[in-house]
């Protein structure tokens, strides 16, 4: 094998500038993966990469997503982990509410303090 500088070398590998590069390591490193990791490859049909991006269009919401059969009769009551989540999504949004409602009014009490401290002198 020949070199960009023409020079004739020996062994399996070719050898260029960052062999002499004391950043890289020399050639024979025995941990090659520390320093110059490969990128993964991956070996999809296109069917499998076609299967993939449906995928993952339907978990980005952009494609619509298969919805299960509802439940429908007398017996149609919800399962007890999504009333447990209501509730907690419910107790969540109305504590997030009341606390910004708090820092409104706390807000809006301290600036007219401070206007009305500054009529004042």
């Amino acid at each position: 094998m020949e070199s960009a500088s023409g020079d004739r070398q020996t062994g399996s590998t070719v050898r260029d500038a960052r062999d002499h590069d004391p950043a890289h390591g020399p050639v024979d490193d025995p941990k090659p993966w520390i320093t110059e990791p490969s990128p993964p490859r991956l070996n999809l049909s296109r069917k499998q990469s076609e299967r993939s991006l449906i995928k993952a269009l339907r978990i980005l919401g952009i494609l619509r997503r298969k919805v299960d059969q509802p439940v429908a009769g007398r017996k149609a009551y919800p399962r007890w982990w999504e009333r447990l989540r209501a509730l907690i999504v419910l107790v969540g949004i109305v504590s997030g509410i009341g606390v910004g409602l708090a820092a409104v009014v706390g807000v809006t009490i301290l600036g007219l303090g401070f206007l009305l401290e500054q009529a004042i002198s």
